[in-house]
């Protein structure tokens, strides 16, 4: 009986909704999700991979009607097999994933796997692969047996009633609704992130790429979502350039005289205040930033737009929102778009963009010199390393590129403006020896912070003894937080930065002012004391301001947050509301008791930051 029903319902739906269902209560039980959410998730979570179980085992239905003489057995069992060990070896690297981001395939996965020689070879140097594979194969050996003696072993009449076009109808009508109307049961994320099914999840982030906001987000009237963006945006004595293609366009004036200062912007890879010392971390991982936030001024309130290092170069160098679909730094070059090194460069200054990496790897390259850069330094321009893994070489000698060419630079006689990126904080978290006690070989995160932390000194004490250090503003900032955690939609803690800023003129201190990467570009052009045309939807650390906020982004959705509020406009219109509670923890709170005011900003902020992208493509 238990035969004929297997074989009637196709051995492969309950083998892998068995298999899903063991390993989401696995993820229930390792993200310390409460008891009370388990069976909702694991329900929605079963409804969910319906549509993959019925197109799979379609397969198999296939395979084992249509007989090949004296090898069907054979084949079918090779089928079986290699099915297993690839659902295994999926479970795996789903929980990898999950390790690092707390959430099913997303947009990440989706841009990782558009750079396969980067992220394969980090996943090899990362991970024991070839163990990890051989446990999978052995692993897929006995349910393989069993499907022969449950499934292609009994009489193919016991499926007659449900012919293959059944499967294929079932599996396209289950993936479709799973698609278009996902369970959501709850607002807490990860628990909403374990229901999902991850192959859906990854299809779905591939599909919505390149979506078009007003089809999927709440939108208002146009002239009114430019208004209400000017009036958070702009601030005392700002007034509109009045030029339709870019909304919150607008003259800022400086008083004082200009100061053609040299400016070195270092955006340092997953430099998460997490642990940062000068940002109450303890342990702190970060002793010689300690040292240099003493000499400088340390913003102690500031946020990453996202959780990607484009995200974070698209708000230091553009001062733009964090548009749901993808970052600028990848999308279409749009004419509206105005960086901060085009600013510059109308000044006078020379733009160098250094990076120890390869200059296609999210499209940065063609970004950097679209947008302003005269110099692009890539891995291919470093003739001998100390050091390198698949992400570039270490931080030390990018560092140390950086301070050879502003004393070209300088030679010169031209104001130079640099950006520089590193990439040692970044897994398998592997760097050169003896820089810092702990051993490199145990690949650990807070080592590889630590090592990036010496480099960022060791950089420090050097530039210090150069001829420009007396004529030049140091800014350090962090790209985003190291990982994304926390339950909320859009987990705002886990996107707090540091952001430090010294050099000649500048109060030594600790500014608790509330803000984003996407505002450094105006404070900086406000330390120069430019007079400028300022496209920038971020605003000045330094000026007095009635709206203080930060836009973030997670996956697809975006978020407004203003110190107390948190508005997050998703996917089909759907928007959810959060409180703040004791630190950077979040309540969520019913749409009727929320302030709709600030919805409303929410909405203007992105929706202008989306037409200004679309009308200058």
């Amino acid at each position: 009986m238990i035969r004929v029903l297997l074989a009637g319902t196709n051995y492969f739906v309950p083998a892998y909704l068995s298999l899903s269902l063991l390993f989401r209560i696995f993820l229930l039980y390792y993200s310390a999700r409460p008891l009370l959410l388990w069976l909702p998730s694991l329900l929605a979570g079963l409804f969910n991979d319906l549509g993959i179980a019925f197109v799979i085992s379609s397969v198999f239905f296939f395979i084992r009607r249509t007989k090949i003489p004296g090898r069907s057995r054979k084949l079918f069992f090779s089928f079986a097999w290699l099915f297993f060990f690839s659902l295994f070896f999926l479970f795996c690297v789903e929980y990898f994933f999950f390790e690092e981001f707390n959430s099913r395939f997303n947009s990440v996965a989706v841009d990782y796997l558009i750079y396969p020689t980067e992220v394969f070879v980090n996943i090899w140097e990362s991970y024991n692969v070839l163990l990890i594979s051989a446990l999978c194969l052995i692993f897929s050996f006995l349910p393989s047996f069993l499907s022969l003696k449950y499934y292609y072993d009994v009489p193919a009449k016991t499926d007659k009633k449900l012919p293959s076009l059944f499967y294929f109808s079932a599996g396209f009508f289950f993936s479709l609704v799973s698609v278009v109307m996902p369970l959501n049961f709850t607002r807490d994320r990860i628990a909403s992130e374990i229901a999902k099914n991850g192959p859906v999840s990854f299809f779905y982030s591939a599909y919505s790429h390149n979506l078009d906001y007003e089809a999927f987000y709440s939108v208002m009237e146009t002239d009114k979502a430019f208004e209400k963006a000017r009036e958070i945006i702009f601030l005392k004595n700002e007034k509109p350039s009045l030029n339709p293609a870019r909304p919150v366009e607008r003259l800022v004036f400086s008083k004082d005289a200009e100061r053609k200062m040299n400016v070195m912007v270092f955006v340092l890879e997953s430099f998460g205040s997490e642990f940062v010392g000068a940002l109450g971390a303890s342990p702190s991982y970060t002793p010689e930033f300690d040292a240099m936030s003493k000499e400088g001024l340390l913003f102690s309130n500031i946020f990453s737009t996202g959780n990607r290092t484009v995200r974070g170069l698209e708000a230091v160098l553009t001062g733009f929102p964090p548009l749901p679909a993808e970052s600028i730094v990848k999308m279409k070059f749009s004419a509206n778009i105005v960086s901060l090194p085009q600013l510059l460069k109308e000044k006078g200054y020379v733009n160098y963009f250094v990076y120890g990496g390869r200059g296609i790897f999210d499209n940065m390259k063609p970004f950097a010199l679209r947008y302003g850069f005269d110099h692009f330094i890539e891995q291919k321009d470093f003739k001998n390393p100390s050091f390198k893994t698949i992400w570039g070489v270490c931080d030390e000698d990018i560092f140390e590129m950086s301070l050879l060419k502003a004393r070209q630079a300088y030679l010169s006689g031209k104001p130079f403006f640099f950006l520089t990126l590193s990439v040692s904080n970044h897994k398998p978290y592997t760097y050169p020896e003896g820089r810092i006690p702990e051993n490199p070989a145990r690949k650990k995160r807070v080592y590889a912070v630590k090592y990036s932390d010496w480099a960022l000194g060791n950089f420090f004490k050097k530039v210090k003894k150069e001829d420009f250090y007396k004529n030049t503003l140091f800014v350090f900032i962090a790209d985003h937080g190291a990982r994304v955690y926390g339950s909320q939609e859009i987990p705002v803690k886990s996107y707090r930065i540091p952001l430090l800023i010294a050099g000649p003129g500048i109060t030594k201190g600790v500014n608790s002012v509330l803000g984003s990467s996407a505002d450094l570009p105006s404070t900086i052009m406000q330390l120069l004391n430019f007079s400028y045309k300022s496209p920038f939807f971020g605003k000045s650390l330094l000026a007095p301001a009635i709206y203080r906020w930060v836009p973030l982004n997670h996956n697809r959705s975006c978020g407004y947050y203003d110190g107390e509020d948190l508005i997050v406009l998703g996917l089909n219109k759907r928007n959810s509301f959060y409180k703040k509670l004791e630190g950077l923890n979040m309540i969520a709170i019913d749409e009727n008791k929320a302030d709709r005011e600030k919805k409303e900003r929410a909405i203007s902020i992105f929706q202008t930051a989306w037409e200004t992208y679309k009308r200058g493509l």
